[in-house]
């Protein structure tokens, strides 16, 4: 498998615009959306939630989703500040 190398705030601005449609700012997203978003694996998106946090520009809130038994359930979701420019 290739190695891709991509800096920080080309990450940053991916996750931006691939989150672009969303357009109330408190949306908080779950890891696999912002895999999805970022089109990686769940692994490398904590990753990228960790290094935001680092940066404090995440704010962790819990979230009610329905499983595919039909149970209610928490987890968390990711709320992306927006950095200094």
């Amino acid at each position: 498998m290739a190695r891709v190398s991509v800096t920080e705030s080309e990450l940053g601005a991916a996750l931006r615009s691939a989150l672009a449609v969303h357009a109330n700012p408190n949306d908080a997203f779950s890891a696999q959306e912002i895999a999805n978003a970022l089109a990686c694996g769940i692994v490398k998106a904590r990753g990228v939630i960790a290094r935001l946090a680092s940066q404090g520009r995440v704010v962790v809130v819990p979230r009610q989703v329905t499983t595919i038994s039909g149970q209610r359930q928490q987890i968390p979701a990711y709320r992306i500040l927006k950095g200094k420019r």
